[in-house]
């Protein structure tokens, strides 16, 4: 744009001095030059108002670490020569956009393929995003908006081998849970009345004969839930490393867990995620992890004790974060302390933290497994 105003000054210029003078040695050039600033003009606005540009091929879904190959083509009816085109493509999840120049301008259609690397999950909808032509001497151009496919990519978490997770039998919980998760329908044994006893378990013919309250005690069945919680905080200025380790890991524990046909809770902020029951519903899951913005502000101790109203039926608990204090390694032996297995996936990237070796100690000193997660760089 500043060439062709600067073209234009001079073509002003010379057009007054051959004005002026009469000579034909400063018209001539005065003519050339708003002949070449005309025909810039009318390349960028004949390119522009006759381009379409179509990215076609984008996935529905892929898997974190795949590549996707997009195909582009790229048309125009302008007859003028052109300039290289410079095409802006918006790539997969966590990549920045990047420019592909484009020589040959002819008129007519022109169709190239790009490789586009997913190493991170998220959502995106990859394409070109906008165009600049320009006419052949670089005098103007112009960049045109170009709309990306309504549908869009996602890209999933990529799961890696785990433990399979160990679950409590009830009656290594505490007495009030053991008492409450007692199977009314198969009497085993009797004991003395405790405290939160129900009524309809005291056996009334051998409490007349002993003369103190006596209840029937029953089968303890062993809690096959398993409940994952994802700290889906904000995760600041760390890379998006650190978001792909909390997903993989959540994806890796589900599709474990599921193939075991142990049934699993995975709740998320978006509230969209919770019962998990079988493998056929690992697909969407996957897409809800992907989707997980991770911009809750909870603290990790609220988040994990809001999985204390379901922990009578939860035989194990897994904890994904990227945090760790003392006021969640508290919450977090309470949580032992009423009965399920505790696992925590501690994500970490570079140094480790100096605070996190002696709450590491205090949880596995507790009964508590202890992962350490190293994000792929």
């Amino acid at each position: 744009m500043r060439a062709a105003l600067g073209i234009a000054g001079v073509a002003a210029v010379l057009t007054v001095a051959a004005l002026a003078t009469g000579s034909p040695v400063f018209l001539l050039p005065a003519v050339l030059l708003t002949l070449a600033e005309a025909l810039a003009l009318l390349t960028t606005a004949w390119a522009g108002r006759s381009l379409q540009v179509v990215s076609r091929g984008a996935q529905r879904a892929l898997q974190r670490g795949d590549s996707l190959t997009l195909e582009v083509e790229v048309r125009h009816r302008c007859l003028l020569p052109m300039a290289p085109m410079v095409l802006t493509v918006e790539g997969l999840p966590g990549t920045e956009p990047f420019d592909v120049r484009l020589d040959d301008t002819r008129r007519g259609a022109r169709v190239f393929t790009l490789t586009l690397d997913a190493p991170h999950v998220g959502v995106s909808h990859p394409g070109v995003v906008e165009v600049t032509v320009s006419d052949l001497l670089g005098l103007r151009e112009r960049t045109l908006p170009v709309s990306l496919p309504e549908e869009e990519t996602v890209v999933l978490p990529a799961a890696f081998p785990v433990e399979p997770l160990r679950f409590a039998p009830a009656e290594a919980a505490s007495g009030a849970m053991a008492r409450a998760t007692e199977d009314i329908t198969d009497p085993a044994d009797t004991r003395a009345w405790q405290p939160g006893d129900a009524l309809k378990k005291v056996h009334w013919k051998l409490t007349a004969r002993r003369q103190e309250l006596m209840v029937r005690r029953f089968e303890e069945p062993v809690p096959q839930e398993a409940l994952v919680i994802l700290d889906s905080a904000a995760i600041g200025g760390q890379s998006a490393d650190i978001r792909d380790a909390l997903c993989d890991t959540a994806a890796a524990v589900v599709e474990t867990e599921l193939r075991l046909e142990h049934r699993l809770r995975l709740p998320l902020h978006d509230g969209q995620v919770g019962d998990i029951a079988s493998l056929s519903a690992v697909p969407m899951t996957l897409e809800r992890l992907a989707r997980c913005e991770m911009t809750g502000r909870e603290r990790l101790d609220s988040v994990i004790r809001g999985a204390f109203s379901r922990v009578r039926q939860t035989g194990a608990v897994v904890v994904i974060t990227a945090r760790l204090s003392e006021r969640a390694v508290e919450t977090l032996l309470q949580l032992r302390r009423l009965g399920p297995t505790l696992r925590l996936y501690l994500v970490t990237a570079g140094a480790e933290n100096p605070r996190w070796p002696p709450m590491v100690r205090k949880l596995q000193a507790a009964g508590a497994e202890v992962i350490w997660i190293a994000p792929a760089e």
